[in-house]
């Protein structure tokens, strides 16, 4: 798009930048902001092309778009998982799109973990306030801050008998934010290592997204053994020597027979 700047000469400008007139509308049909990026975009679009590499793209669910937020009492439009921008950015950050700030979450998550340490029904009991990508969250419980799964084991099943001991899940519905007390137990680091292997929530060996080598490569590795040089192995798969002599001496990639 050729443009030329308003209120600045050629002089003022470093040679080979785009002028940009910033009294022109923007590019995109139907957008009568100004420009302000040398791609012709208003700020809008441009913070768009930032965030996702596509400046027609928008966080807004265009198909709820107009319809009434479900934010009890909200007469605003949504547009953002059926809540307004002002309810959404609530929800995403306490859970709930009634609280106003990090003190009411922290109110109502102490009292639900009080009112539910006593749940004694069988299924996963999924925690409703803001999470991790691994489904956990910080909580401020008797004056410390801890995940809520240990908080709501501590009021479930008293203080953990060491230091150490880590809040497991029987369930493997830890990551989905199970805090169901009777899931939950005192376990030791190696007792929930364990669990996590048997309800196949851990990550290793390929489910790691760099790793280089997938199970059938180590096992032709092991297979071939000291046959072959571990340098010459190393090049074959793109790996280190030490890998290689990792693998082969049963080091790395140890669970896999």
């Amino acid at each position: 798009m050729a443009t030329k700047s308003v209120g600045v000469s050629p002089r003022q400008c470093k040679p080979g930048k785009t002028l940009i007139d910033r009294t022109a509308p923007c590019s995109v049909d139907g957008c009568d902001k100004l420009v302000i990026s040398s791609r012709g975009w208003c700020s809008m679009h441009y913070q768009r092309w930032l965030r996702t590499g596509d400046h027609t793209h928008s966080r807004m669910d265009r198909d709820q778009t107009g319809k009434p937020c479900k934010a009890d009492g909200c007469e605003r439009k949504s547009g953002y998982k059926g809540y307004c921008q002002m309810h959404f950015l609530r929800v995403k950050q306490f859970g709930d799109p009634q609280i106003v700030s990090g003190n009411g979450q922290r109110g109502r998550c102490e009292r639900w973990i009080s009112i539910y340490s006593a749940y004694e029904g069988d299924d996963c009991l999924a925690w409703p306030y803001a999470a991790g990508e691994n489904g956990r969250s910080m909580v401020a419980w008797r004056g410390k801050n801890t995940t809520a799964p240990r908080a709501m084991c501590i009021a479930a099943h008293g203080e953990p008998p060491t230091d150490k001991h880590q809040a497991a899940h029987s369930c493997g519905n830890g990551h989905t934010g199970c805090l169901n007390p009777r899931h939950l137990r005192w376990a030791t680091p190696q007792e929930n290592e364990a669990d996590k292997i048997l309800h196949g929530t851990i990550r290793r060996g390929d489910k790691i997204n760099t790793a280089k080598l997938d199970c059938h490569k180590v096992r032709e590795i092991r297979k071939i053994g000291r046959s072959v040089p571990p340098v010459d192995l190393a090049e074959r798969y793109g790996v280190t020597k030490s890998c290689i002599s990792q693998i082969i001496l049963r080091r790395s990639w140890a669970w896999l027979d």
